[in-house]
């Protein structure tokens, strides 16, 4: 019997210093982990308060171990994401699901907002009853910039910052969904006059400056009226309202016609505009192609003006 006693009691010695070791470990890992780390109660009368955050993660938020202690998840999420947060805790508490990943908002201490993505592990009782949780947590601020900067670039001229051909497309389709836009709504093709002697004389880091510059007034002169588009090279396209067609025809005329300073040196540039509607049932680029056909018959007949093309589909080409 003695015997027996002493085997258990040892066993549990060894237990324990299993336990132990294993809790050294993790306290290791969890605190030296390259990402964020937190563990937060589960208890209905805990209200997932933090009950432990490691280095990465008390950097990541801005606050201290200590402070984070004394607040709860839903302290630290950004108010607009709060809502998937308590949808996540009331899963882990009333069913079996047990891992979560979500991207959203921590708010930072300095009152900024931090994007993360939080895979979160349900941690049970001897019972199986949730009572915390674990939460490995990334910084994806730069990944999401990342992602925002090229579907920017997706839809915009690298060059003039301008919509480029892909947005201008999206937009006139947009227009012609929504009704009996497509019907008030006209395109201006505008191609300057003489560029290509600026480009040949001056060289191509000044011709770049220059479509720069024309660019900026050309979206100065439409504001919030319409929309700019370069198609590429010295090619424009204005998409604005048809009862202001001509209006807006003489405006840019106007305002490409006043000198450009370009590193120190006046250039002097004229444009041509073709202008066709765009119809309720016509194509964008049938719209588009119209007009570019309007664009040149105002070059052959010296440039710097504008003409309306006809409706009529089967205009002769230049």
């Amino acid at each position: 019997m003695y015997a027996a006693h002493a085997g258990i009691a040892i066993y549990r010695a060894q237990l324990m210093d299993q336990l132990i070791e294993n809790e050294q470990a993790f306290r290791l890992e969890f605190e030296n982990a390259g990402i964020g780390m937190a563990v937060l109660s589960l208890k209905a009368n805990e209200s997932s308060r933090y009950l432990r955050a490691n280095t990465a993660f008390c950097h990541l938020v801005g606050y201290t171990e200590k402070e984070l202690k004394t607040m709860s998840t839903a302290d630290l999420t950004h108010p607009d994401d709060r809502d998937t947060d308590l949808v996540n805790i009331e899963k882990a508490v009333t069913t079996d699901q047990r891992v979560f990943e979500v991207e959203k908002r921590y708010q930072h201490a300095d009152g900024g907002s931090v994007w993360v993505c939080v895979t979160t592990s349900v941690i049970e009782d001897a019972n199986g009853h949730p009572v915390s949780a674990i939460s490995q947590v990334q910084d994806i601020g730069q990944r999401r910039a990342l992602l925002k900067t090229l579907a920017r670039d997706a839809l915009h001229d690298s060059l003039t910052g301008l919509a480029n051909r892909r947005a201008l497309y999206q937009h006139l389709h947009q227009i012609q969904a929504s009704g009996e836009g497509g019907a008030q709504t006209c395109v201006l093709f505008c191609d300057l006059d003489g560029f290509k002697s600026v480009n040949d004389r001056f060289g191509h880091y000044f011709g770049d400056r220059a479509l720069t510059a024309v660019a900026h007034r050309l979206g100065g002169a439409v504001g919030d009226e319409g929309v700019v588009a370069r198609l590429g090279g010295d090619e424009f396209v204005v998409v604005a309202p048809l009862a202001k067609i001509e209006a807006f025809a003489r405006r840019l005329t106007e305002t490409v016609a006043e000198p450009f300073i370009v590193n120190g040196t006046s250039v002097a540039l004229t444009v041509s505009i073709g202008i066709a509607a765009l119809g309720a049932l016509t194509e964008p680029a049938q719209a588009i192609h119209r007009a570019d056909w309007a664009m040149y018959e105002v070059k052959r007949l010296g440039g710097n003006g504008y003409i309306i093309a006809p409706d009529s589909k089967d205009s002769e080409q230049p």
